[in-house]
């Protein structure tokens, strides 16, 4: 009888344990406790009804002569467990971690927010929301905001950037309708983006655009935009960016050369990442690539005329073809003293030069101007003719006995 009672019982609490859910709590996360205890300097807050936490005083939002007993209250998980069992929490950032699961929520559910600019840095804008900072890369703001149509786009690029630092520098104070691109909260890292929030283009929307092409495809699209770093184009629905190095094989120094905002355009879809808030286009890899057709032309050794593109401290880059530079680098010069490059070559001289190096891998070619004056052969013709061998006698060895005997006779000859 006594067996059987103790074996009910065992079953009683094997079901009540089975039945029992004991949630965790990891560092970072949001809990609901009841105070246990008030002390001075910190207080207990029993979660659960498993968990004691432990809330200093320094992590306290509320004065602790407003507390009470059974009051509850939402706390920050710190520390799952400390070296005494115990696990440490926050009052304090409970308001920031909510903040952050609004954030998280929105970015889940392709929400739009609305972020205060804060300042300016040299890539885009420092935001807030809710006291969370975040950040709007300049690619990802409405580039007709940025780069009006009044920009010089014929102007040096450095003016360009501070015509554009400028306008940014006049966002500061104002309010800005955004959508979430990336979010860590563990790293304090928020990436917005106005653009996604300009084409009021759903998650479910992107989903279904994002079934009907694949990387590879060649699409046609709308220029949106043209900015210093690239041509925004929009195919198919999906916005995204031709960068500086994908618009053509030669070096681009202004986009604005090769789009206006309504052209139309062939592009090809390289890239797509973040569920479609990132996409990468291509124009340059709709025509072929200058490389694989001339490299069987280029030998080293050959003659070669190129115009100069840019003039650098350590020396020339040369056009000697379409899409295909080399470099004269100035110890290559004609004059070895040469100082400042500057000095002697400009932007758009038309040089000779001779092929020093190809490396097909690394679309480099090295070149030279000074190996021009160097003569095609070391020797004249007249050098290279063969010459009669000069005979030498040959040695004839000597008896030093007889040689020091006739010495000898002839000596003694005299004598007489």
């Amino acid at each position: 009888m006594v067996g059987q009672t103790k074996s009910n019982l065992y079953k009683l609490i094997d079901t009540s344990l089975a039945n029992t859910h004991v949630k965790s709590y990891q560092k970072g996360s949001v809990a609901e406790g009841e105070i246990l205890k008030i002390t001075p300097s910190y207080i207990i807050v029993k979660i659960d009804g498993v968990f004691d936490a432990v809330v200093p005083k320094s992590e306290m939002e509320t004065e602790v002569k407003e507390l009470r007993v059974g009051d509850k209250i939402r706390v920050f998980v710190v520390k799952q467990e400390d070296e005494y069992g115990l696990m440490i929490a926050s009052q304090k950032r409970t308001t920031s971690a909510q903040r952050w699961e609004l954030l998280e929520e929105a970015y889940k559910t392709d929400q739009s927010v609305v972020v205060n600019v804060i300042e300016v840095n040299s890539g885009g804008l420092i935001v807030g929301i809710d006291g969370v900072l975040g950040f709007i890369p300049t690619s990802l703001l409405d580039p007709n905001r940025v780069y009006k149509l009044d920009v010089d786009k014929s102007a040096p690029k450095d003016e360009v950037q501070r015509e554009v630092t400028r306008r940014l520098t006049d966002l500061v104070g104002t309010r800005i309708k955004v959508k979430i691109m990336e979010i860590d909260r563990e790293k304090s890292k928020i990436i917005f983006s106005e653009r996604l929030a300009l084409t009021d283009q759903g998650a479910e929307q992107r989903q279904q655009i994002l079934k009907s092409v694949k990387v590879g495809d060649v699409l046609e699209g709308t220029v949106t935009a043209v900015t210093t770093y690239g041509i925004f184009v929009n195919a198919n629905g999906l916005d995204g960016l031709v960068h500086v190095s994908e618009i053509s094989w030669d070096k681009v120094e202004n986009p604005a050369d090769y789009a206006v905002v309504g052209d139309q355009v062939k592009v090809k879809l390289i890239d797509i990442s973040d569920d479609g808030k990132r996409v990468a286009y291509s124009m340059k890899q709709l025509t072929e690539d200058p490389w694989l057709e001339r490299s069987s032309e280029l030998k080293v050794g050959n003659r070669v005329k190129g115009v100069i593109t840019e003039v650098e401290d350590y020396g020339l880059i040369v056009k000697i073809g379409e899409g295909i530079t080399g470099l004269v680098h100035k110890s290559e010069f004609s004059d070895p003293k040469i100082g400042d490059p500057r000095d002697y070559y400009k932007v758009g001289d038309e040089i000779d030069a001779v092929i020093l190096t190809i490396s097909p891998n690394e679309r480099k070619i090295g070149l030279s101007i000074k190996r021009l004056q160097e003569p095609k052969a070391k020797y004249k013709k007249s050098s290279l003719k063969s010459k009669k061998p000069k005979v030498r006698k040959p040695r004839v060895s000597l008896d030093i006995t007889s040689v020091l005997a006739k010495a000898n006779v002839k000596s003694s000859g005299e004598g007489e």
